[in-house]
């Protein structure tokens, strides 16, 4: 038998909430795609005039092109035409000057950039329905979710993780926690948004070891909400209705609804759990950028996170949260699994597997990449947004959660043994290889009968020191592995292409 609820008064989503509404501010550049999102093509749909990227309406373009002539029987419309299809980005731009196209007139959208042009494709916001500028509450959602989740991981101490781990410590669908927490969208003006570009943070192998760096083949343009930007929106926290529910039908609420929701203040609380989960996700930040510290305005962007962490501390009007694209390393892609942001450069995610283009193929995942915004005006990192209670809302002292983030270091004892030293294993000069010694590789990709390697070798003079390693079966071998190879007849020109397992 169904249980019922009975009241006196009609009952409305809004009785059963905690419904406030709250101020985002953009902290650090914001860009929300939808999957579909729209590609503005140079060219086609933007042009470059005066550092302001001009959307253009293409119709009004083709209208003004179609009146002008160029040669013979063409107009401009048909120039514009070949030149398109050759890709003569340059020659279009000429052919607008010649024919004193007003672009400002025929673009309903201007927005700027910083020192850096755009790349040839900039990804365009999410927008609402009138055009306006938006980030979606189930943006906002997935990122509260993130932190909830890696709340819980930690509080739960899980410590095995299969595909069912999920679900177990957030619920299903439809008797989640997730459910009950029901962020409104934010929308922003028309002017609120810019043209930002970004850049990979990157490491490479150095021989031994890592270095940063900026990948120079990947450059990314993407319209952004501006730092400083604010927009109203509601939150919501069913806690009444979890009452109801609770009295009723008990047996649909997940049993760890209540670490999450609390019944006095719910809101309030959500953002404390939020504030302790994004300052743990910034230290872990700020360990990873200070271990690899070589790529340029490093120092920089060290400083920004530290100063993002302040915010998160003894914050009872606020939390800090880290949303949308280029939001990097953090729950949303498991890095809950982990102690650091730093342990899968050396020891790759066997769970999870990327392409890698030195391996030219899919190998264990190193959590090793980050997107910054214009990085070469000291740059910074993407999508930091501070979420405000309204000034009549309750404020609740804000409380350190028992310290479930922090790895739990068993006190050693005087019957274990001291660790060995790790000797660290220099590169070899190519010039230096001998047929009878070996040299180090690292391993990429393991296959049979050959492993993929990379030679750690210096001043190697045939491009990327890539080979193949024979010798391999039944030895017990992981990707990301250092070991040691004796190197094949190399080719003609001294290239090494093939190297055989040493067994120590």
């Amino acid at each position: 038998m169904e249980s019922t609820v009975k009241t006196s008064q009609p009952v409305t989503c809004e009785s059963f909430n905690q419904k406030l509404r709250c101020t985002l501010e953009v902290l650090t550049p914001v860009h929300a795609g939808s999957d579909n999102a729209k590609f503005l093509q140079r060219g086609i749909d933007w042009f470059s005039e005066g550092r302001q990227v001009r959307v253009i309406d293409q119709e009004a373009l083709y209208r003004e092109l179609l009146l002008q002539p160029a040669y013979g029987d063409k107009t401009a419309l048909d120039r514009y035409t070949e030149l398109l299809s050759r890709g003569n980005m340059a020659g279009i731009e000429h052919l607008l000057d010649e024919c004193e196209i007003d672009l400002a007139a025929i673009a309903p959208l201007s927005l700027e950039y910083g020192n850096e042009d755009p790349a040839d494709e900039i990804r365009s916001m999410m927008r609402t329905g009138m055009g306006a500028p938006l980030l979606p509450g189930s943006g906002i959602k997935g990122a509260l979710r993130s932190a909830i989740y890696h709340f819980l991981y930690k509080r739960l101490n899980i410590r095995e993780y299969n595909k069912m781990t999920e679900r177990d410590v957030l619920g299903a669908f439809d008797y989640g926690i997730m459910r009950f927490i029901m962020p409104g969208d934010v929308a922003f003006g028309q002017s609120d948004t810019e043209v930002t570009t970004l850049r990979l943070f990157n490491l490479v192998s150095a021989g031994i070891g890592w270095r940063s760096h900026y990948d120079p083949d990947l450059r990314i343009s993407a319209e952004t909400v501006k730092v400083g930007t604010t927009g109203a929106f509601s939150m919501s926290v069913a806690s009444q209705w979890i009452d109801v529910i609770q009295k009723n039908a008990s047996h649909n609420l997940h049993k760890n609804l209540k670490y999450v929701v609390q019944k006095e203040n719910p809101v309030q609380s959500l953002f404390n759990l939020v504030n302790d989960y994004t300052h743990e996700h910034l230290r872990r930040e700020i360990v990873f950028f200070k271990k690899y510290p070589q790529a340029q305005h490093t120092g920089h962007l060290i400083d920004r996170l530290e100063e993002l962490q302040k915010l998160t501390i003894h914050n009872a009007g606020a939390c800090i949260l880290r949303t949308s694209y280029g939001s990097g390393f953090h729950a949303m892609t498991g890095d809950y699994r982990f102690e650091d942001h730093t342990e899968t450069v050396d020891n790759p995610d066997p769970r999870n597997r990327g392409y890698s283009r030195s391996a030219r193929g899919m190998v264990p995942a190193r959590y090793k990449s980050r997107r910054i915004a214009e990085p070469f005006s000291e740059g910074d990192l993407m999508g930091f947004v501070k979420i405000s209670l309204p000034p009549d809302a309750d404020r609740i002292v804000p409380t350190k959660h028992v310290d479930y983030f922090k790895k739990q270091t068993p006190a050693a004892t005087s019957e274990q043994a001291a660790p060995k030293p790790v000797v660290p294993i220099e590169p070899v000069e190519f010039s230096a290889i001998q047929a009878a010694k070996p040299i180090p590789v690292e391993i990429l990709k393991l296959g049979k009968p050959f492993c993929n390697v990379r030679l750690l070798v210096k001043n190697y003079p045939h491009g990327e020191p890539l080979a193949q390693m024979s010798g391999v079966k039944g030895v017990p071998l992981k990707e990301g592995q250092v070991v040691w190879a004796f190197v094949n007849s190399p080719g003609k020109s001294g290239e090494i292409k093939f190297v055989a397992f040493h067994k120590i």
